[in-house]
């Protein structure tokens, strides 16, 4: 939970402040609102030259190949992946037992979010590369503008930091809480499986003990029975 939405609005999911919530949903809100011109503006590029009377032939042959489609995987990883992998968590944490039902949804919903916007931002940076992008470097440069709009949830944080730290503070004190009480419910569940470790270890001494005790009486005995 700590690492979740690090320097970033997205972490207000975790918490239960309504003025958060406003504050990263309108963050979503705005990266959407930047992407759709790309997406409108997914119009195929021509690039064949017909003069009258000649042979058609491509200008830009061989200046987009896959060497361009590559570059723009790993621009694509490097600005994707984190959310991807956040999204996912917070996911994974709405099935946890230890929470409420209330806090279930609320990261079941954060996590649907952010995966959302991030593989919304991964469509149109495809969709709009694929149409317009005639050369490697045109891709590349189309990748970065694209995948600039989500890194503005981190810019809005900062934004906010900058403006009022308590106000942030006072945003995500519900997911400090969160955490630290995950932490403890964590470590009183190692502290018990610690004490049923030790138990069964002193079970398994004193079985060891009575098994070697019964066993000298039983050569007692036998000894005994000699002498009789």
């Amino acid at each position: 939970m700590k690492t979740i939405g690090k320097d970033s609005v997205y972490k207000f999911f975790l918490g239960s402040s309504w003025g958060g919530w406003a504050i990263v949903l309108a963050t979503i809100g705005a990266q959407i609102w930047i992407l759709v011109p790309f997406l409108k503006g997914a119009d195929p590029v021509y690039t064949w030259l017909c003069p009258t009377g000649d042979v058609c032939s491509d200008m830009n042959e061989g200046d987009l190949d896959w060497e361009g489609w590559v570059l723009f995987g790993i621009l694509t990883i490097a600005h994707l992946l984190k959310d991807i992998i956040n999204g996912s968590k917070m996911i994974i944490l709405s099935g946890k037992e230890m929470d409420g039902g209330w806090s279930r949804v609320r990261y079941f919903f954060g996590g649907f979010c952010m995966l959302f916007i991030t593989s919304f931002t991964l469509y149109v940076s495809a969709i709009y590369n694929n149409a317009t992008a005639t050369s490697n470097t045109e891709l590349i440069i189309n990748s970065v503008i694209i995948l600039f709009v989500i890194t503005v949830d981190e810019y809005v944080y900062a934004i906010l930091e900058t403006m009022s730290h308590r106000g942030v503070e006072n945003m995500s004190s519900q997911v400090q809480e969160q955490g630290q009480e995950t932490q403890l419910v964590s470590a009183a569940k190692k502290r018990n499986e610690e004490g049923m470790e030790e138990l069964k270890r002193q079970n398994e001494e004193l079985k060891e003990n009575v098994e070697r005790v019964v066993s000298e009486m039983d050569h007692l005995r036998s000894q005994l029975d000699l002498l009789t």
